[in-house]
């Protein structure tokens, strides 16, 4: 994916996000593999402490990441920006959700 897909990649995530027509912020990881987020869950990542969740890895290394905002209130455009950021992600029997 690249920043100039955002609006076509959050029309199709719109349709199915029940709270508001418009979804305000996503973020995508935008990984070469996704063996690479996967061991996030296991040998590349350390728990995040979080109440009321346990199975979340911080990752120890930056993946890029592909981030969609809303441009205005009032419509379902976006724009996308890139930046390499330590990943959070939910585990689920060592495998990214």
């Amino acid at each position: 994916m690249t920043v100039k897909e955002c609006n076509e990649k959050m029309a199709f995530i719109n349709k199915r996000y029940n709270y508001n027509p418009c979804k305000r912020v996503n973020s995508v990881i935008s990984a070469l593999s996704l063996d690479s987020v996967n061991a996030v869950c296991d040998e590349e990542g350390e728990p995040y402490p979080m109440p009321n969740r346990t199975n979340l890895q911080k990752s120890s290394d930056q993946f890029h990441v592909i981030t969609c905002n809303r441009s205005n209130q009032r419509g379902c455009d976006y724009t996308g920006s890139e930046s390499n950021e330590i990943i959070i992600v939910g585990c689920n029997a060592g495998s990214y959700l």
